[in-house]
């Protein structure tokens, strides 16, 4: 039977998992963002390859379950790196609604598309 020290024990341990944790999400954050900076313009080369992008930013997104990568990176133009989109904003728009209406797609994968549509519409409302 485990006594009042073990359980204590068992709470060390997780509170220092929890910060590695963080210390390796950190981590991730910093490696992604310095990979997304080398790999610019991120946006405009042609329909395909900015949806390969748009993918890229949510499975970051996925990872970290935030939305930092679409608030920094999900706006083409709006950033000193990056150019136009190569098809109108509406194509985009159409395409990530025609994704999210597939029934197949997990519900954090839909709630990513759905911040982006409103980040590639709105980019002043949203930070």
């Amino acid at each position: 039977m485990p006594n009042h020290n073990d359980a204590n024990q068992i709470v060390r341990r997780f509170k220092n998992l929890v910060e590695q944790t963080k210390d390796v999400n950190k981590s991730y954050i910093q490696l992604a963002d310095r990979y997304l900076t080398l790999k610019r313009p991120l946006f405009g080369k042609d329909f395909y390859k900015d949806i390969d992008q748009y993918q890229e930013l949510i499975y970051f997104c996925l990872v970290i379950q935030d939305k930092y990568f679409l608030d920094k990176w999900g706006n083409p133009g709006h950033h000193k790196n990056r150019a136009n989109l190569a098809e109108s904003v509406n194509t985009y728009i159409k395409y990530f609604n025609s994704i999210r209406q597939n029934q197949n797609v997990p519900p954090k994968v839909r709630e990513y598309l759905s911040y982006l549509v409103e980040r590639i519409l709105r980019p002043s409302v949203l930070k």
